[in-house]
This record gives C-alpha cells, structure tokens and sequence, in this order.
C-alpha cells in the first residue's frame, strides 16, 4: 500500500485512520467514514481504487467538482472519468465504452444518474469492486443538507449485495450517521470517526455593528489572499460583492440567481486564484474544492452548527492557518425564526428552532468556541485553552461591583466609555515563518502560469503546502524533490524540470545551498503531519524538549500555550520519534495514571481526570496515554 501511496499520491506515510480504513475496504467490508474536511477523505476509496481489480464508482452530489477531481486523478496518473447532466450524449457515450474497456480505475457519478433508464442493468455488466458514496449525509432528513434523490442509493445495496460500500462525510451527528448506515442498507459496517477538531482554524465571533468596516477590516490583513464570504440572501451577495469590487478588491458573486454560466466563470475565476474572494449564499462550497482559502467570513448568521462547521471547513483544506470570523446579531435570528415559523411541517420547525438555538448559543455564549463546536457532535474536548479561538485567546473580564458602580447602575450617574479597536487575529504566525517567500512568490507565478496553460485549478499543479516545502528545502535534483510531500511519480517526471530550474537559479543568485529533508527531520514524520502543521514548528519543540526544557519552558520560549507544546510531543510521540516522557512526567505519577486508565478500561481524558482529581493535569494524562499508544503500536 505504501509503494502506491508514494507512487501515485507523494506520500511516505498514512494519516490518521486512513490505513485502518483502507485495509477494512480491501476487506471487502462496509465501512462508514465521519472525517473532519481536509483529514483525507478521499484517498480511503482512490487508493484502494488502485489496488482492486474491478472499477470503483464514486456517487457525488458535486456536480462541479468532477472535473477538478477526475482532472487531479489524471495528473497523478490514474485513469478516471464522470458522467453528469453537463455532458453531451456522445461525450458519455464515449466514456460508457472506455468503461466497459476496461480503461477507467475511477467512475464519478451523480445520484440521479441512478434512475436514467438502463443505466443500473449498464452497471451490472461491469466488474465493479467498490462503491464510494461521498457527502453521505445528504441522504439523511436529519441533516443539514439533505437531498431526495439520495434515497434511491438503498438500491445499490440491491442489485450489487456482494460489492463492498464506502459512506463518507465531514458533517454527521449520531442521529444522522445512524441514518446513513440505515438508509444505505449497510447496519453492520464498520464505523470510522477522526476527531472534528481542525486545529489549523482561528474561530472568532464578532458583534455585528458595522458589517462593512469590519470586513474591511479583517480584509485588510488578507491581501492577496483567497476568502470566502457567506450571506443568507442573494440581495445583499449582489450588494456586498459590488462594494468590495469599487474597494479595489477582485470579488466575484455566486447564488442561485445568477445563470449557470455565470456561476462557472466566477467559481473558475476563483478556483485559479484570478478572483481573491467569493462572496456567496451557502450554495457555494458544494462544488469547491480550493486548498490555500485561508479565511471564512460569515456576514449572516447561519441556520445550524452543522452547516456553519461545513461552511468554516472549506478554510484551510491544506492544513495552514486560517480565519473563521462571524458577526453575530439577534436581528438576524429574528429574520431565521420568521422563515422557520413558514415552514409546515411542525416537526421540522421544531428540529429547525433547536437547531437555531445551539448557534446562537454558540455565539453569545463564554465557552471556547473550538469546544462547543465539538461537543455538539459529541466529541470531548478538554484542553483548557484551544489556542484557537477569541474566547482562548482574548480572555473576557469579569466585573466587581464597587460604590462608583452601583451609583451607575441604580442611581443613574452617566459615565463615559473607551471601546478598544479589536485586531484581526492570525493563528499561529510562527508556524509558517520558516520558508522562503521570495521563493514561494516565483513558485506560486510558475504554478500560475502552467495551471493556465493547462487550464487547470493551481491545486491539481501543486498545492501550497508543496510549494512552501520546496521554498524551506530547496532541492537541487529528482531524488530531493520526491522528498517533497504531495509529489509522486507522474507530477516528477511532468513537472520535476521546470520548478528544478526555477529554484536552481534563484538559489545560484542568491548564493543558497539545498537542504537535506532526511536529516533534519525524518520523512515519514514530515509526511503525516505535513497536513497540520509545518514541520519547523514541532521540530522547534523537539529541539527545546531534547535540551532538557519543561513544557512551561518550552511554551515560554516559544509564546505558545502549555497545552499546545504538550500536543506537539504528543504528536511526535504517536509518529514514531523516539520520546521518553521520564522527563516530564515522573514515574511514578505515569504508573498512577496508567493504573487509572486500566481500571476504567478508557483512555478518554475526562473519566481520567475526574478520577485523577486536580492532583493531575490534563498534560500529564495526555502524554501517558500516547505513550502507551505508541507502545501498542511497536
């Protein structure tokens, strides 16, 4: 599998549960995939794809992303094809053959599909291994986006009873995954959770004041850099994208009420970095596939927790630091309240005022946000400080009441206030200060400019991660270049030459020498956690941790909360560095904990904790417990 996965994918090593999945599959068992947007979602079916003899069809509601994906697929040198409404009768006539022939690994489909007539009896003629359904809450009532004609995908179930089933989706609570299995005829699968908690992402909810200036506010620190926009009307999508096009920005509209065709070229002009932002009704992102969105603003309060998780989730796809920003006012409630009270259905309004309810919640409430968010879907959070969010990072204060006060507040006094300007927040600047940018701006131009001629998305090229990798290491030959993560075979022999020359002579004129990837960090740890964080970051952590620093040490020097050095180690830890906990945890203290953990049969943090009591940190617990997963592993 790994010979595969570097052959086709440019990765040494799996993320997390990936592997696991894969081999269910392979199997030939029904697995059930609840996987956080940019955890790899799609390589759980494209890799096994590779390794069965049969086809894998891959039903998809994202109509518009298709292309992109079946575009990326070839890139990487792996036949796949699509059959939707946008292509003519001979296009799909042509792909039916090439189907039959044996000359397609990968089939994506819309669900629709299913019901033209005499295309399931076409299916059965074929030697399909797998079937891949993505975005699989969509055939759930419960969920946030459901779409009738899923239904019909119980049928395949039916008509294929020996052929193996993939469901996968970012957004599902318990309800709505009970559903997906239940509807898709497969009660026994195998079911796959990754953590919800995108730890790349910066939330922040703001008062909705002035709107405008606060988005050109937030704007302001995001020159150059794509965003995404999200309004609950197409009135004011229209409004706003047209101000900030008189601002000087490139912003392009996109909502139901614009044509096809304009859609299409304002959601290319976005996709190949010609538009910087999209302003759009929540019908963008079904059919987005952009990694490098580094900042999600919500000008609108939106309807639920899970469509504002989906929303936030198209930020930071390739895992660099991202924005999450919302403005939040009881108007906008009022306006959702009326149009729920529209609706017929009683159960549903009454799901719907619930669901409202949690996102106002969410909003006014004095909770990190990154733990709201993920207890309700039903995930543990226990970090006393995400590092991640304004309530973490911008602590409120708490007010006494004194003599001067109680004269204000019951006696009428006046009194006058300062409001301070709140600065947009960037999430963990250090991460990424270790490239190159001079070096990055001519890659990202190169890539520019082949994607053009390619006509292709920048990502399918290169995605930034890429990019940034080549900008810290500077490779010299083919042999250091496929160290880079995110570069197999077939982009090395198409691309290898042409960014080889580029960083050779800016290297030659700014008198650099390469540097080795191997020694500094080992390549199946830059791999796996090249998606999170940049490899200098936990490498730094390393370093302090090997000169003997404690974690407050460590978190001091670095200006990073004790809670995230600790996830650093943890992270090492569980990919295989060589880490001994002696140090940072006495031994006594690990065996008191490891005790605990054996006798609950658990290695959730909380139960621990409780039983532990304030005696024991949450650090402490956590770096037991990967150490004992690490040792499980061996």
């Amino acid at each position: 599998m790994l010979k595969t996965l570097h052959k086709y994918f440019g990765y040494t090593t799996f993320l997390p549960l990936q592997e696991d999945i894969i081999r269910d599959v392979m199997d030939r068992k029904d697995v059930l995939v609840l996987m956080p947007t940019g955890g790899g979602k799609s390589l759980c079916y494209q890799l096994p794809a590779l390794l069965f003899d049969g086809l894998t069809v891959v039903i998809s509601p994202l109509i518009a992303l298709m292309k992109d994906q079946v575009d990326g697929l070839i890139s990487n040198g792996i036949s796949a094809a699509y059959i939707n409404s946008s292509l003519s009768y001979s296009e799909v006539s042509n792909i039916r053959w090439m189907v039959e022939n044996g000359e397609v690994k990968i089939l994506y489909l819309a669900p629709e599909r299913l019901m033209v007539s005499g295309f399931l009896d076409f299916l059965k003629r074929l030697a399909i291994s797998l079937f891949a359904v993505d975005e699989a809450h969509c055939i759930s009532e419960w969920g946030h986006d459901f779409r009738p004609e899923y239904r019909q995908l119980k049928t395949l179930r039916e008509n294929f009873p020996g052929t193996p089933l993939i469901a996968l989706t970012a957004t599902a609570t318990g309800n709505v995954q009970d559903d997906i299995a239940r509807q898709l005829n497969i009660p026994g699968c195998r079911r796959y959770q990754a953590g919800f908690n995108r730890k790349n992402l910066y939330y922040r909810v703001e008062p909705k004041v002035a709107p405008y200036q606060q988005l050109l506010k937030h704007l302001e620190g995001h020159k150059k850099e794509s965003g995404i926009i999200y309004c609950q009307s197409r009135k004011m999508v229209d409004s706003l994208s047209a101000s900030l096009q008189e601002a000087g920005y490139r912003a392009m509209p996109y909502h139901a009420g614009l044509t096809a065709e304009q859609r299409g070229e304002n959601q290319e002009r976005f996709i190949r970095d010609d538009a910087e932002i999209i302003v759009a009704t929540i019908a963008f992102g079904m059919g987005i596939d952009k990694p490098n969105v580094r900042y999600v603003i919500h000008y609108d309060l939106p309807k639920n927790l899970e469509g504002y998780y989906q929303e936030t989730g198209r930020a930071g796809r390739d895992g660099l630091p991202s924005d999450c920003i919302l403005f939040f006012s009881y108007g906008d409630k009022v306006k959702i309240e009326y149009f729920i009270s529209q609706k017929e259905d009683q159960r549903v309004r009454d799901i719907s005022y619930q669901k409202l309810k949690k996102m106002t919640d969410y909003c006014s409430g004095n909770i990190c946000r990154r733990k709201v968010l993920l207890e309700y879907f039903g995930e543990d959070f226990d970090d006393s400080n995400c590092g991640g969010c304004d309530i973490c990072l911008e602590p409120r204060p708490v007010l006494k009441l004194n003599d001067k006060s109680r004269k204000v507040l019951f006696k009428g006094e006046k009194v006058s206030l300062t409001k301070p300007v709140m600065e947009p927040h960037k999430l963990h600047a250090d991460v990424m200060d270790a490239f190159d940018r001079d070096m990055f701006e001519i890659l990202r131009t190169l890539r520019k400019k082949l994607a053009d001629e390619e006509g292709v998305p920048l990502y399918i090229i290169f995605p930034d991660t890429t990019l940034k990798e080549m900008a810290t290491y500077y490779p010299n030959d083919f042999p250091s270049l496929s160290n880079i993560s995110g570069i197999g075979e077939k982009k090395l022999q198409r691309y290898g030459n042409i960014f080889l020359n580029s960083i050779t002579e800016y290297c030659r004129a700014k008198g650099i020498k390469p540097k080795q990837i191997i020694p500094e960090w080992p390549t199946p740890i830059l791999k796996s956690l090249s998606k999170e964080l940049k490899p200098s970051t936990l490498r730094m952590t390393l370093e302090f941790f090997n000169k003997g620093m404690t974690l407050e040490e460590m978190a001091e020097k670095r200006g990073l909360a004790v809670s995230t050095i600790t996830s650093h180690i943890e992270k090492l830890i569980l990919s295989g560095e060589n880490i001994s906990i002696d140090s940072l945890v006495s031994v006594e203290r690990q065996e008191i904990i490891i005790k605990t953990i054996d006798d609950l049969k658990s290695e959730a943090l909380r139960p621990v904790k409780e039983i532990l009591g304030d005696s024991f940190s949450y650090e402490e617990i956590r770096l037991v417990r990967a150490s004992i997963r690490s040792k499980s592993k061996r």
